[in-house]
């Protein structure tokens, strides 16, 4: 026999089975030599010996059982101990005359419990084995007239065949229920296993609630929506977890037993209120009453942001419609204006003539560039990749930045232009017109002159780059650095709010990166990255 089978570690489980062997042994035994002396008249004088014997051994079993943690030897001990007893009762009282081969079957059901795998059918065998040889002792030392007493050798065969058709009938029947135990409770594990990771890895909040109302599960996601952990919500009653102020009781009642969803904010520890959905199921008994209650949440902060998104593309979507409309409408008479007040400047008599016509012709630079603004908005298109070396399409919008109208004499313009060329797939006009936006806003930040760079960094790998742009210029306000890149906002007072938003449209339609960091003693810096080969060719701005 393997020897690693008396070293098992210590189990609960197998604690829990020969401790319940003992206690079941122990009163079986009691009740049958009782009702053997009750019922059948056996003198408790002749048991003596054997009595003493098993109240002794369980004693032992005990004391074995606090000390010792190879609980399946002894779990074996006592079964092959409690067989030898039975056999030495039978063999002392009769096998056939004496109801005692009945506790065979006692402990073929007993050592099922220890070893629910093969302990019924290989303990049936072996009490078969005792049987059958305390017959045959009982045939080779017995003497005819007491084998005639008992109904002669047919009788005693036909005693025998019984009882050892009943032990292996029992010790079968044993082992199949055993066996059908283990796999319904396999099952049962399984199941409780699987609902367990479903319950852990599910996204959506779930809370069992008892009846009274009180937490007595939360999932991972419950937990980490409400930055929470087991010991803060076990036992708490679930309203406390939820902003249920403005609802009404009845109106809870209703949501539980009609198992609605209703939206409500989740109180998290970390003092931030989550919009949750939240759904009420009653778990019931087969009775129909209530064991318990499931509460279900999601989180709906993103749900939010995309209604949210969602609204602000139509917003700006009839935005962009009108927009074209009104831009191509006011480009026309501008044009006209435009022209005809350069021509009256050529002709103007006198100097206060010719600076209000400048002023005119000022002003509607001005409002020609705010149409431009909007006209670059309304362009929605597609990008469309080429393989182009990044070096020169800084270079021309460095000359671009440096031969506008905003550029000022006293500014510094540096380019840290890389000493080899760096080719990227991407969308050539779509960038120059990003950089060249936030290459004006910075010229516009310094009109006293400053110092405006440009720099490249590649990353190791060389499958993105980082391109900074920064000036010395005054800075974004701190209040307004979360807002610069929505549409229409701006800080300038002649300014559109439209050249940022449109940036970072492009870089992000190139799957980039786009973030600022500014300050009144630094001026302001921002870092674009951008990958240097883009898959796909339909993404639109």
């Amino acid at each position: 026999m393997n020897t690693q089978f008396f070293t098992n570690k210590f189990d609960d489980s197998m604690y829990l089975r020969v401790q319940w062997l003992m206690i079941v042994r122990l009163i079986a035994i009691t009740i049958t030599l009782t009702v053997g002396f009750l019922v059948f008249n056996i003198p408790l004088d002749s048991f003596y010996e054997f009595i003493a014997f098993y109240y002794l051994i369980s004693v032992l079993y005990i004391i074995l059982l606090q000390r010792s943690k190879h609980f399946a030897f002894l779990g074996f001990f006592q079964i092959t101990i409690d067989i030898i007893a039975i056999t030495s009762i039978v063999a002392y009282a009769g096998p056939v005359d004496s109801v005692f081969p009945n506790l065979y079957i006692l402990v073929i059901i007993l050592s099922i419990i220890v070893f629910p795998k093969y302990g019924g059918a290989v303990t049936a065998a072996v009490s078969v084995i005792m049987y059958i040889s305390t017959i045959l002792y009982l045939f080779l030392n017995s003497s005819s007239e007491y084998i005639n007493i008992l109904g002669g050798p047919k009788v005693t065969f036909y005693v025998a065949y019984i009882y050892v058709t009943i032990f292996i009938a029992v010790g079968y029947l044993a082992n199949y229920l055993s066996k059908i135990l283990r796999e319904k409770t396999s099952e049962l594990e399984q199941l409780a296993k699987q609902s367990s990771y479903v319950f852990r890895h599910i996204n959506t909040g779930l809370l069992i609630i008892n009846k009274e109302n009180n937490v007595t599960y939360a999932n991972n996601a419950a937990l980490n929506l409400l930055s929470a952990n087991n010991e803060h919500i076990d036992g708490i009653h679930w309203q406390t977890l939820f902003d249920t102020d403005h609802i009404d009781s009845i109106i809870l009642k209703n949501m539980f037993e009609n198992s609605s969803e209703i939206e409500l904010v989740a109180k998290s520890r970390n003092a931030k209120d989550i919009p949750v959905a939240v759904s009420f199921s009653n778990i019931r008994d087969y009775s129909n009453k209530i064991n318990f209650k499931i509460i279900l949440f999601r989180d709906l902060r993103l749900q939010k942001l995309n209604e949210q998104k969602l609204l602000e593309a139509e917003r700006l979507k009839a935005i962009a419609n009108l927009s074209a409309t009104v831009a191509h409408e006011i480009g026309n008479p501008l044009a006209s204006i435009s022209g005809s007040a350069e021509l009256m400047l050529t002709n103007a008599i006198d100097d206060k003539q010719k600076h209000l016509l400048q002023i005119i012709c000022k002003e509607v630079d001005r409002l020609t560039d705010i149409v431009t603004d909007f006209l670059s908005f309304t362009r929605l298109r597609s990008i469309e990749l080429t393989t182009f070396d990044l070096n020169n399409l800084i270079m021309d919008v460095v000359v671009l930045l440096h031969h506008s109208k905003q550029f000022p004499d006293n500014m510094k313009l540096l380019f840290n232009e890389l000493s080899e060329p760096f080719y990227i797939m991407a969308d050539e006009k779509q960038l120059k017109q990003a950089f060249l936006n936030i290459g004006l806003n910075a010229l516009e930040a310094m009109p006293n002159g400053g110092k405006l760079e440009i720099t490249l960094t590649p990353s190791e790998k060389h499958d993105s780059i980082e391109i900074q742009i920064s000036d010395s210029g005054g800075g974004i306000p701190k209040k307004s650095l979360n807002n610069i890149f929505d549409s229409f906002f701006t800080t300038k007072n002649s300014g559109s709010g439209i050249g940022l938003y449109v940036t970072q449209k492009i870089v992000h339609s190139h799957r980039g990166k786009i973030s600022v960091k500014s300050s009144p003693e630094e001026g302001t810096v921002f870092y674009i990255t951008l990958p240097t080969n883009i898959k796909h060719n339909n993404e639109q701005l």
